[in-house]
């Protein structure tokens, strides 16, 4: 560039020195997005590593279906027992998932929300393990319930909060049993991926508030991937 050029623009600069100061100003605003959105990124990025670990993924998910034509229950301890007999596996476990329906107490109409439970204790679980936030995990036979902390933010859920909640699987003459629980804990899942709207229990107890008659997952790890293959 010769003299003139750099003189020119000078000269444009002084004598728009808004323009010029709008200019920098969206540049400005521009990279500073960028670095925004790259920073955001790795620092999801980031968490969702440290959130999620490996080695606690299953190997292989089997999605399971009840027949309606199946009449009782499914022992899903035997099922769990004779997969882990294969050779090469490590951990066998089964998830149930099932609608649930609760209310607050000063509310009229009731939610729909999803409650899981497992074969083993929640706080035993060895493939996409939750961990425990706040209070203490549900104890069976209590009416106890724990809830996934972004459904807890969304909704108010505090522990030791009581709701409202229909007995799908109790057997009554008329109309739907409800019964009040507790919330005895808030725990985090990583694993989950409708964690907004879901509530967790023990086995027989989700069984009885839901009244499923088997599992519809079932996790199992191996001893390395090309066995699980």
């Amino acid at each position: 560039m010769n003299v003139s050029m750099w003189k020119k623009i000078w000269g444009d600069i002084r004598t728009r020195k808004s323009r010029t100061f709008l200019v920098a100003l969206s540049i400005f605003i521009g990279v500073l997005g960028v670095v925004s959105l790259i920073s955001a990124g790795d620092i999801m990025v980031t968490q969702r590593q440290a959130d999620i670990k490996e080695d606690e993924l299953p190997m292989i998910s089997t999605f399971v279906a009840v027949p309606g034509s199946v009449e009782g229950n499914i022992d899903d301890n035997d099922v769990i027992d004779t997969l882990a007999t294969y050779p090469g596996v490590t951990v066998v476990e089964g998830e149930a998932s099932y609608p649930v329906f609760w209310q607050h107490e000063n509310e009229t109409r009731f939610r729909e929300s999803t409650l899981n439970t497992y074969t083993e204790p929640l706080d035993a679980l060895m493939i996409q393990p939750m961990r425990l936030v706040e209070g203490a995990y549900p104890v069976e036979g209590q009416n106890q319930l724990a809830v996934e902390q972004r459904m807890a933010d969304d909704f108010g859920l505090e522990v030791g909060e009581t709701i409202t909640v229909r007995v799908l699987g109790a057997e009554i003459d008329d109309g739907v049993q409800e019964e009040t629980w507790t919330i005895s804990g808030i725990v985090f899942h990583p694993y989950n991926q409708s964690s907004n709207e879901t509530l967790y229990a023990a086995y027989a107890d989700a069984q009885r508030l839901t009244g499923f008659q088997g599992l519809s997952s079932i996790f199992a790890r191996f001893e390395d991937y090309p066995t699980a293959e």
